[in-house]
């Protein structure tokens, strides 16, 4: 089946632009800016405008309005609302295969954030430019931005960034034929999703890991992947992302030999895409429904179809697509007999190949993934030493503060001994007191008790016995 790497590619990165989610009411922030005067905040408001007809498809709509951000900005000098519009309108002119405009708009934003050392803005502007790249099959270019903001995203602790990062670092192992790292990098993005229960994220996600099994020829749980993410983003709205997935299983059954199920996927997707005006879309469905044509030996067909994808595609100047069309026109010539245009084409689409893969391309991304692996070590330990001094600090002020703590307690010891010590002999001197003053008592009392049994003894010595007062009564009455 002719249904080439580059739609599975493409969309894989399509699906992974969308992630950053707009969820303000589009209506009431145009009745605030048609009331807002012409300040800075009313270029936040043109700017969030911008983004959310972005995001839902409204792509002459996003223009207007980004283009009104950065007018009134300029007029303003207002740098931080230009930068935002620019970002805006590079994406917009990338969804519209318009790369050059692309990266200007790009590289302006780029250079207003290094100036504002907007870590989280250069690190955005590095993807995007990534993505131009990527769309212009320059793959070496593409991964070096996308590492680039990568190891931003990871400076800055930027999860969103981080997120879309990975899918993007997918794409382009999956490009370079590294299946098994594309795979490590879009697990991490539906693992992120399931956590946050993000079901547009989590659908994206799946639709990468589908792609990337496809690619792996595991067709099975490849299309389950396909058709488990089609089915989360049919109910959330997010038409880009449906429309890739819808291609994408289209390809699948292109691999798997179902012509039928190639045609009808790829309506579907050219429906959606022919409504949000997405001409790489488009020009990619006309090419998968050229290629199944072929193989069901509509060779008329087919080349009908390879002239729209073709028309398309030198439009836009998306060469990829422009090389996978030549094949096919190679092979539908081919099977008519005509072979001095089936060899021109041939030829065409060769050298096309040989432009976009070559051994020199492939060394440049290999050594780009080693210098991002020996970098990305070489922060962690330098986190690490980070994390270790300021552990080291904060054990120097803990010993600082315990020593405050123990001399603090001290000398709440010595004064508290000091009034106890005081309080110990204002006692024993009362004590003292009290005891010569009982001594004195005791020695009164003592006295009294003398002089009392003095008294008696005298008394006792002066008055006769009762037993000599009876034996005198006794004398006398025996004498009476």
């Amino acid at each position: 089946m002719g249904i080439k790497k580059h739609t599975v590619l493409f969309f894989s990165l399509f699906v992974s632009l969308i992630s950053f989610c707009f969820s303000q009411n589009l209506d009431s922030l145009k009745t605030a800016a048609s009331s807002q005067r012409n300040d800075t905040n009313k270029v936040q408001i043109l700017n969030k405008l911008a983004f959310g007809h972005y995001q839902s498809g409204n792509f002459d709509l996003a223009l207007q309005f980004a283009k009104n951000a950065e007018e009134l900005s300029l007029k303003l000098n207002f740098k931080h609302g230009e930068a935002l519009a620019n970002k805006t309108i590079g994406n917009v002119y990338n969804f519209q295969s318009k790369y050059s405009e692309a990266l200007a708009c790009h590289f302006k934003a780029l250079k207003i954030w290094k100036e504002e050392n907007n870590n989280d803005g250069i690190g955005k502007c590095y993807m995007n430019i990534g993505n131009v790249y990527s769309n212009l099959a320059k793959y070496t270019l593409s991964l070096e931005y996308y590492l680039n903001a990568l190891k931003k995203a990871e400076e800055t602790g930027n999860k969103e960034l981080m997120i879309v990062c990975y899918s993007n670092m997918g794409i382009m192992y999956n490009a370079v034929g590294d299946h098994k790292s594309a795979l490590k990098y879009f697990t991490k993005d539906l693992d992120v999703g399931i956590e946050r229960g993000d079901s547009s994220r989590i659908g994206e996600a799946l639709t990468n890991v589908g792609i990337t099994y496809y690619k792996m020829r595991e067709f099975e749980i490849a299309l389950s992947k396909l058709l488990e993410g089609q089915k989360i983003l049919n109910n959330t709205g997010n038409k880009n992302a449906t429309a890739a997935c819808y291609l994408n299983t289209a390809s699948l059954y292109g691999t798997t030999k179902h012509p039928e199920k190639v045609v009808e996927y790829s309506l579907k997707a050219l429906r959606i895409f022919n409504e949000i005006g997405n001409q790489i879309g488009m020009g990619l469905c006309y090419q998968n429904i050229a290629s199944c044509n072929g193989d069901l030996k509509n060779y008329k067909s087919s080349l009908i179809y390879c002239d729209s994808s073709l028309q398309i595609s030198k439009k836009i100047g998306d060469i990829n697509m422009e090389r996978e069309i030549y094949l096919i026109y190679a092979r539908s010539y081919a099977a008519l007999n005509n072979y001095k245009l089936a060899y021109e084409f041939h030829v065409k689409g060769k050298q096309l190949t040989d432009s976009i893969f070559n051994v020199e391309n492939s060394k440049e991304i290999g050594d780009l993934k080693t210098q991002f692996e020996v970098d990305k070590k070489e922060a962690e330990l330098k986190v690490k030493a980070e994390a270790q001094e300021a552990i080291n600090e904060g054990e120097k002020k803990r010993q600082v503060f315990i020593t405050y703590a123990v001399g603090f307690v001290l000398l709440i010891v010595i004064i508290f001994s000091g009034l106890l010590y005081k309080r110990f002999r204002l006692t024993n001197k009362q004590k003292l007191i009290i005891v010569e003053k009982s001594n004195e008592v005791a020695e009164k009392n003592k006295s009294i008790m003398d002089s009392i049994y003095y008294a008696r003894r005298i008394q006792s010595s002066l008055l006769p016995t009762e037993k000599y007062i009876k034996r005198i009564l006794n004398k006398k009455d025996k004498n009476a």
